[in-house]
């Protein structure tokens, strides 16, 4: 059965790869567009500090708690049910995780949102930097909706 491509793009001041997609996450009653930056090094999917303000989430209402290791060290963060939801010409794949969410800080506050290998893992990338072409083709996911059965 052929799988979905989902088209990524380079941005941001970084020049990094980014992916775009939705995001549902029921307890807080929010489902919004959003850039994810493509991390290979992280292995799960975080929604920043800064998302998460303007999806009027109350960080204090967050109350799964994850330990998190990277560059800087240990970090405690929260963990929220969610969805990932990627729109593609046959319909729309959907990936649920349990999106890490850092405290606030200064630091934290210029974090874009990533995309871990929670989900990266289970599609094939495609990254061409000197031709700044970027693809996911979907090789697994855990719900599909094509769009005429909507």
């Amino acid at each position: 059965m052929f799988r979905g491509i989902i088209g990524g793009r380079y941005g941001g001041t970084t020049d990094s790869g980014y992916v775009e997609a939705r995001i549902l996450i029921p307890r807080f009653k929010v489902q919004a567009s959003m850039s994810f930056m493509i991390d290979t090094g992280a292995s799960r999917t975080m929604l920043s500090p800064a998302d998460v303000e303007r999806l009027n989430i109350d960080y204090a209402q967050l109350t799964g708690s994850v330990k998190s290791n990277g560059i800087g060290g240990f970090a405690n963060q929260k963990e929220e049910p969610a969805s990932v939801i990627f729109w593609v010409k046959e319909g729309f794949y959907v990936y649920r995780v349990n999106l890490c969410v850092p405290r606030r800080t200064k630091a934290s506050m210029q974090l874009p949102s990533l995309l871990g290998r929670d989900v990266l893992n289970r599609m094939k990338m495609t990254y061409n930097g000197h031709a700044r072409r970027l693809t996911f083709q979907v090789m697994t996911f855990d719900a599909f909706q094509p769009w005429d059965a909507i």
